[in-house]
């Protein structure tokens, strides 16, 4: 669900920018929203200490 991981991601960039500061864009190419998605997945669990 597009808006559940919308709202996580916020949630999470959120966490970590006090200053909250948010922008989200209305993009209609899925390829960019999909590797930008994949990016901000792997990052997260790096940095969670899954992957």
């Amino acid at each position: 669900n597009i808006r559940k991981r919308t709202k996580y991601i916020l949630w999470k960039f959120m966490q970590a920018n006090r200053a909250r500061l948010s922008t989200l864009t209305q993009a209609t190419d899925t390829t960019n929203i999909r590797l930008v998605s994949a990016a901000v997945k792997e990052t997260i669990l790096q940095k969670s200490g899954i992957l």
